[in-house]
């Protein structure tokens, strides 16, 4: 399962913002940056290939037309489709939650409660016993999941975010986050319980 959210990140000192097209179901490859105010020292800002001297030597290569088009549109959906976006992924979650709650012993839900102000397309949970990323391995075939960020794909160290949070050590360790989209049905929601459910109780009856 893969998560649909929208981002928009501002520096105030610089005045510019920035968006990728994946956070819309877009192409990758998008990238949307825009200056509030001219820039007139380039001096400070590295270009990424060396080569070309497009946008005074910080951007190689002609845009992406389609890409930017369809970034374009992508947007306007996600806006026009954006409540019965964040009501349907949330379903989904809660949904999941429940659903494991009553069939796995011993599971502790990360973060705020599922009616409280919680990310509606987010669900993180410790499945206590169970190192994170083996579960995550023996999952991985079958349903998109992760121990944590992308950004810390290499870290053996639990969430800094579930450290901030609070938790016993054993709590951050079993930590499994869950990303729900626009796309995603409660079939494909139920066959991804049956997994999680048969894999945690395959993995707890050989750390016991």
């Amino acid at each position: 399962m893969h998560p649909i959210c929208t981002r928009s990140s501002f520096e105030n000192s610089r005045r510019s913002s920035n968006d990728d097209a994946i956070h819309y179901k877009e192409d990758r490859s998008i990238q949307n940056h825009h200056n509030c105010r001219r820039v007139e020292n380039t001096s400070n800002i590295r270009n990424v290939i060396e080569v070309g001297e497009y946008r005074r030597g910080l951007r190689s290569g002609t845009l992406n037309v389609p890409g930017i088009v369809g970034m374009g549109k992508a947007v306007e959906l996600a806006n026009a489709e954006q409540q019965k976006r964040i009501e349907h992924t949330q379903e989904l979650r809660d949904y999941m939650w429940s659903e494991l709650n009553a069939r796995l012993d011993d599971i502790v839900l990360n973060g705020p409660s599922t009616d409280g102000e919680r990310l509606q397309n987010n669900l993180n949970v410790s499945f206590l016993g169970v190192e994170n990323k083996a579960l995550v391995r023996k999952l991985r075939s079958d349903i998109a999941v992760s121990a944590g960020s992308a950004c810390t794909t290499g870290s053996v160290e639990a969430s800094h975010v579930l450290q901030a949070i609070g938790g016993a050590e054993d709590q951050l360790h079993s930590a499994i986050r869950f990303g729900f989209g626009k796309d995603n049905t409660e079939k494909e929601i139920d066959q991804a319980i049956d997994c999680i459910e048969d894999a945690v109780t395959r993995l707890r009856r050989f750390s016991f």
